[in-house]
């Protein structure tokens, strides 16, 4: 049994959606990810699926806090999770992430994607 399925089994895990901001700039990483070649663009992406789906679950498992993203709106719990693309020197990409409680029960059942970049683009 691997990690994600012990911490998945203590609880359902979250559903992930992304926002169409969030979707635009994965299609846009994805497009110049491409330029290096295909597979590069394609373990980028389930990486990225991977270790979205690893958060969801350990959420819904242990109570954890991630960094709030620095641009986040007033008000608003925007979280940031920094997923890097071979180790710890790859290239590092910022996930920005909310929690949702979709069906009111006053718990977070799903983890809305609001943005993924690359963390040397400024903006």
């Amino acid at each position: 049994m691997s990690e994600t399925e012990e911490v998945a089994g203590a609880a359902a895990p979250l559903r992930v959606t992304y926002t169409e901001p969030a979707e635009a700039e994965i299609a846009d990483a994805y497009a110049w990810l491409q330029t290096f070649g295909f597979d590069v663009a394609e373990k980028w992406l389930s990486g990225l699926a991977i270790t979205l789906e690893r958060e969801a679950a350990l959420l819904a498992a242990v109570s954890l806090r991630r960094a709030l993203a620095p641009d986040a709106p007033m008000g608003r719990e925007v979280f940031l999770l920094l997923y890097r693309t071979s180790g710890r020197r790859g290239s590092p990409w910022h996930i920005a992430y909310e929690l949702i409680d979709e069906d009111g029960d006053s718990k977070a059942d799903t983890l809305r994607v609001v943005r993924v970049r690359h963390a040397a683009r400024r903006e």
